[in-house]
């Protein structure tokens, strides 16, 4: 009963954890950049964010972050409602995501660009426009490699780093079904406790 009990506490928790999270600016869609490699924007030390707006007024993305286990890709997450980015390469030595002093900071743009269901970007050449959207899926590392409670589904497989167990919502362990997996699941890694979608 007391397993239960914890269970159901830690399950309103995560749910009034994911109700705040939705409502917070940035929370949403994962978008990618390919950067073109050393002989396009990937070369002396430049930085990338993206500008994302529509309907929203447009905001920055911290700096992109490397794919791990890739080269030359870059994750950044935007407002999971604006439809449309421009991908900004800035200078080395620019400390934050700013329009502020262009002629320093901002190395290269692209258009205004509409993404629709794609999520990699990638840069073909030093125009505005010059780069091609495609879907990009990126692969899992394996537990080992994943920072504490970074979760990943992929075909029906959750990845975790830590002691992993999976619950049904309604508090079925379905642990040894992992693999198997479709659909909304509560994941437990190390006492703490995560919401994940599972195709």
């Amino acid at each position: 009963m007391k397993k239960i009990t914890t269970l159901v506490a830690l399950l309103m928790a995560t749910a009034m954890t994911f109700g705040l999270m939705a409502t917070t600016n940035g929370a949403g869609r994962v978008i990618y950049l390919n950067a073109g490699g050393s002989g396009l924007w990937d070369q002396a030390g430049a930085k990338f964010a993206i500008w994302f707006f529509n309907p929203g007024p447009g905001t920055f993305t911290d700096f992109m972050t490397p794919v791990e286990g890739e080269t030359g890709i870059y994750k950044a997450t935007i407002d999971f409602n604006d439809t449309q980015v421009l991908f900004v390469r800035f200078n080395s030595a620019t400390a934050a995501p700013t329009w502020d002093n262009p002629a320093f900071n901002v190395w290269n743009q692209t258009g205004d660009l509409t993404f629709g269901s794609n999520n990699l970007y990638t840069i073909t050449g030093w125009g505005g426009l010059d780069g091609t959207w495609s879907t990009y899926s990126p692969t899992p590392v394996g537990v080992s490699q994943t920072e504490l409670m970074e979760l990943y589904a992929n075909n029906g497989t959750i990845y975790a780093s830590g002691n992993l167990e999976i619950f049904t919502l309604t508090g079925l362990n379905v642990t040894s079904g992992n693999g198997n997996l479709k659909g909304a699941y509560i994941v437990k890694v190390d006492g703490k406790v995560s919401k994940i979608m599972v195709k």
